[in-house]
């Protein structure tokens, strides 16, 4: 399961990964959680993590942080120049200094995979 967000609505989120891991468990018991976890999500990783864990007390969760990537319509491909405002995040392309160019990746959490017993 994939979420692309920048923005993200942490119960919509966590009820989103508790459904997907439930359904692919089945009657299993979940041990751990894999997730993948984008640089441009403004969610805070130890926020996910707390909630997560609510949901799955004994299962052991570990995140991959991955690096992100935009699509400028001037060509440029790579990673932009990132300025913060408290929670908002501002991509702009280092080539022609565009504010908000496409992202390709760093935009998602995604859950990659699960261990049961």
């Amino acid at each position: 399961m994939r979420l692309n967000y920048f923005h993200v609505d942490l119960n919509k989120t966590v009820d989103e990964l508790d459904s997907t891991v439930k359904e692919a468990a089945g009657s299993s018991h979940v041990t751990k959680i894999f997730l993948r976890l984008g640089e441009y999500v403004t969610l805070p990783k130890a926020t996910l993590l707390s909630e997560l864990h609510k949901r799955f007390p004994t299962a052991s969760i570990e995140v991959q942080e991955t690096f992100g990537k935009v699509h400028c319509l001037c060509g440029y491909i790579g990673k932009p120049v990132i300025t913060r405002d408290s929670d908002v995040i501002c991509l702009v392309c280092p080539k022609c200094k565009k504010k908000y160019p496409h992202v390709v990746e760093g935009d998602e959490i995604e859950l990659s995979e699960i261990e049961v017993e």
